[in-house]
């Protein structure tokens, strides 16, 4: 998930409503490619130990967001 933005082309605009939670959760996109960088280290020690409610949560409000497409 290159953007945590809701544009459909640059970032998590197409994906299912689950895998943003997933990703959350495990790390894992959709496409099987791993967190990486920085983002892994917030999925280690932040996110897997949300409550299901709380990811989803997350997930929501990203989506709410105004897209932001690649400049």
């Amino acid at each position: 998930m290159p953007k945590i933005t809701p544009d459909p082309e640059d970032g998590i605009g197409r994906r299912r409503a689950g895998d943003l939670t997933y990703y959350l959760k495990t790390g894992f996109r959709p496409d099987g490619d791993m967190a990486g960088g920085a983002m892994s280290g917030v999925i280690e020690d932040v996110t897997a130990h949300l409550g299901d409610a709380d990811r989803a949560a997350i997930a929501a409000y990203l989506s709410s967001l105004r897209p932001i497409p690649r400049q």
